[in-house]
């Protein structure tokens, strides 16, 4: 955990310096109103937020223990509310884009993200004895598949490494593991 927050404070660091200051503050207020939908989901379904931790990496938001379609529920609020920014994209075009990128993103069916998240549930429900196997190979597929995308977008277009840089890092990102909670290990409790 040491190395990746040090990792991630350094990635922070690169992009303050690479992007300009509007398309950083775009992109927090994107994180902010996707977390913010996470928790009106969690409230509006009936469970109880116990813990909200803040990291460069992400947000941690430990709940109550709810069932699997509440918990499904909960967690595509997030994204969905990424993806809502794009009705704002007359006025502030720059946080339309990040949303969009954001729930895009966080819909891919990689551990921590949501959309593993979701797939991790599925798994668990119909086929328990093959999730953890099922999880790790999705991870694996697509964090490879980021990779030569990247390496294709930087070699056919010529922009620099920048796209294998991030497709490097996606990859350190999903190497991260969820730490379950307690009960029923279907919260929304990720690092």
């Amino acid at each position: 955990m040491i190395v990746s927050e040090a990792l991630c404070y350094i990635v922070a660091a690169l992009l303050l310096l690479i992007f300009p200051i509007p398309w950083i503050i775009s992109a927090a207020t994107a994180a902010i109103v996707h977390e913010i939908f996470h928790i009106l989901a969690v409230i509006v379904m009936g469970g109880k937020i116990k813990k909200i931790h803040v990291h460069l990496s992400g947000c941690q938001i430990e709940t109550t223990p709810m069932g699997e379609i509440r918990s499904i529920i909960c967690i595509l609020a997030g994204p969905l509310g990424s993806l809502m920014l794009i009705g704002v994209r007359k006025y502030v075009p720059m946080i339309s884009v990040c949303g969009l990128l954001q729930g895009i993103y966080n819909l891919l069916p990689v551990m921590p993200l949501d959309g593993g998240r979701i797939l991790r549930i599925i798994l668990q429900k119909f086929c328990p004895v093959h999730a953890e196997s099922v999880m790790r190979w999705t991870s694996m597929a697509v964090g490879v598949t980021i990779l030569i995308l990247g390496t294709i977008l930087s070699c056919c277009l010529h922009i620099q490494i920048l796209p294998i840089i991030c497709g490097i890092l996606f990859n350190i990102r999903i190497q991260q593991r969820k730490i379950p909670c307690k009960e029923n290990r279907i919260g929304l409790q990720w690092y």
